[in-house]
């Protein structure tokens, strides 16, 4: 014979108030990086071409990334078109690159060692 299991009686729900800020952080230009860009290319006529045309005219799929969302195009269009999953698209866009990120760590290095004794970078 089969046993019984206890009911559970959960709390009930309680509202949650709206978020006034967004969820998702807006990638900041830390310094201006430059875009290869593709030409006829345009947010208008982006699907008249393949993912491989897109991929090969940009170099690789971050700077396809990069360069179709600079025509003002949305995560998930691209992600659609690419053949990529959505978090991919986002993801490039919002982390700066690497190269940006080393270069910045030198800059402030570099002012850090200027700045005289006893004074903070001007950064800080």
């Amino acid at each position: 014979m089969a046993k019984a299991k206890p009911q559970v009686q959960h709390a009930p729900a309680q509202s949650v108030p709206a978020q006034t800020t967004p969820i998702v952080a807006e990638a900041k230009p830390a310094q201006a990086v430059e875009l290869k860009t593709m030409d006829g290319v345009t947010a208008e006529n982006f699907t008249t071409f393949t993912k491989e045309q897109l991929i090969t005219g940009y170099g690789n799929k971050s700077n396809a990334i990069r360069g179709l969302a600079a025509l003002g195009l949305k995560p998930g269009p691209i992600s659609k078109h690419l053949g990529i999953i959505y978090q991919h698209a986002r993801n490039v866009l919002l982390r700066p690159l690497k190269r940006v990120i080393k270069e910045e760590r030198a800059a402030a290095a570099t002012a850090a060692q200027a700045a005289p004794a006893g004074e903070q970078p001007a950064g800080k």
